[in-house]
């Protein structure tokens, strides 16, 4: 029994410090770029991701969707058309352009590092992104809390909180203390949803750019098809502001 028990300590012991050890350098991929785009909700269920590689050989980008409605749509990189996207009968679409070093291959036709890529019909977006110039900066955590003000017309309080890495976003506002009703939630003058507040004065809203991924709460989040960031948050009823803040442009 002793025997079996130290066993089982040194197996404990040696998932904790795999748990608390740092991954190798090798894990994280310096030379891999990977983000996600918003969908701004033209086509609900569309979903895409633009994936960029360079290294001493080569250097290459795809850029993939899903789900969305078959036909050709415009790969836009800071408001220019660049390419073409073709979407098949089962909703996906890709393009890949490729160059290697040691065939002296040509420059990338366009590069979307460090610019806002976009893949759109008849000038409407439907998939948007602000690709980061470096790997760093997409594996980057982004996240913030902040403090809702009470504009003095009832008793309340609140919290924003935002969170982003690889582009997906995550987006949610809690009140409390508030008296029970439905609260519109503004934000840039725009209303993206409702708030809920029960009989202990409590409610929330949350937001996900891809909501099919999020395992813990399936079906709860709203799809998140804005970026808040840099925008005026306001929680309202019959169009009054009960409160409100002014976002950080992270």
């Amino acid at each position: 029994m002793r025997s079996i028990a130290r066993t089982t300590w040194l197996l404990a012991a040696i998932l904790v410090l795999m748990a608390v050890s740092p991954a190798p350098s090798w894990a994280t991929p310096h030379n891999q770029l990977k983000y996600f785009f918003i969908n701004t909700g033209v086509q609900g269920a569309a979903e895409g991701k633009v994936l960029f590689v360079s290294n001493k050989a080569q250097s290459f980008f795809t850029i993939k969707t899903s789900h969305m409605t078959p036909g050709t749509y415009d790969v836009v990189v800071n408001g220019a058309i660049v390419d073409t996207l073709t979407v098949d009968a089962t909703g996906s679409g890709s393009v890949t352009h490729r160059t290697k070093v040691k065939k002296n291959g040509g420059p990338l036709p366009y590069d979307p590092r460090g610019s806002i890529l976009s893949v759109q019909t008849t000038g409407i977006d439907l998939l948007t992104a602000t690709v980061p110039a470096t790997p760093a900066e997409a594996q980057a955590k982004i996240q913030f809390t902040t403090d809702l003000a009470n504009l003095g017309v009832i008793a309340g309080s609140g919290e924003a909180t935002f969170q982003s890495r690889f582009g997906r976003m995550q987006f949610r506002v809690e009140v409390e203390d508030m008296p029970e009703g439905v609260y519109d939630l503004m934000v840039g003058g725009v209303k993206v949803g409702e708030i809920a507040v029960d009989a202990t004065g409590r409610g929330e809203i949350d937001f996900d750019s891809r909501p099919s991924s999020d395992d813990d709460d399936p079906g709860l989040d709203l799809p998140l098809t804005f970026d808040p960031r840099g925008q005026t948050l306001s929680v309202e009823q019959s169009g009054v502001s009960q409160l409100s803040a002014t976002l950080p442009l992270l």
